[in-house]
C-alpha cells in the first residue's frame, strides 16, 4: 500500500470546521478534472456512504465511513473503497480535523492508503493522486476562511 499525507492549516475555528465537513464541502472539493458526478452523500456517521461517477467512462466510486469520532480537539473518520475506479484496488482515507492555537484554528489532515494491486502502477498512480488530493489544500482554505 502507498500512503500519502497531505497538511492543511485553517485559519478559522476548530469547532466551525468540524461542523461544515458535509456535502457542501465535498462538492466544493471536486477537482475539474476528472469530472465528477456526486450521486449519493450520507451524512457523516457510521455506515454512511458516498457514491460518486468520474470521468467520463463515468466509473463508479464507492466508500463506506467508519470509526467517526468527535471531541472538543479533534473531529475524524475514515473511508473506505468498496467499489473503485480502474486501476484502484484498494482505498482507505482518514480525515481529521484537528484544534490549533486553542481550538481558534483547526489543521485538516488527509491520510490516504492506497493500491492498484501492483508496484509500478502504485508507483505510477501515487504522484497523479497526490496532485489531484492536493488540489484540495486551497478549496479547504477558501472553503472554510474566505466564506466566514
Amino acid at each position: 500500500m502507498q500512503r500519502i499525507v497531505l497538511r492543511t492549516p485553517i485559519r478559522a475555528p476548530f469547532k466551525e470546521v468540524a461542523d461544515r465537513f458535509d456535502e457542501n464541502l465535498f462538492e466544493a472539493l471536486a477537482p475539474k478534472f476528472p469530472k465528477m458526478r456526486l450521486d449519493r452523500h450520507d451524512p457523516i456517521a457510521e455506515g454512511a456512504e458516498v457514491h460518486l461517477r468520474l470521468g467520463p467512462m463515468q466509473q463508479r466510486w464507492v466508500s463506506r465511513l467508519y470509526n467517526v469520532k468527535r471531541s472538543a480537539e479533534a473531529f475524524s473518520f475514515e473511508d473506505e473503497g468498496t467499489t473503485l475506479p480502474f486501476p484502484l484496488r484498494k482505498w482507505h482515507h482518514e480525515h481529521r480535523v484537528v484544534a490549533r492555537e486553542e481550538g481558534q484554528a483547526a489543521e485538516i489532515i488527509d491520510d490516504m492508503r492506497f493500491s492498484t494491486g501492483w508496484w509500478l502502477t502504485d508507483w505510477l498512480a501515487k504522484p497523479v493522486l497526490t496532485l489531484l488530493f492536493s488540489q484540495r489544500k486551497p478549496k479547504y482554505v477558501a472553503y472554510f476562511e474566505q466564506s466566514r
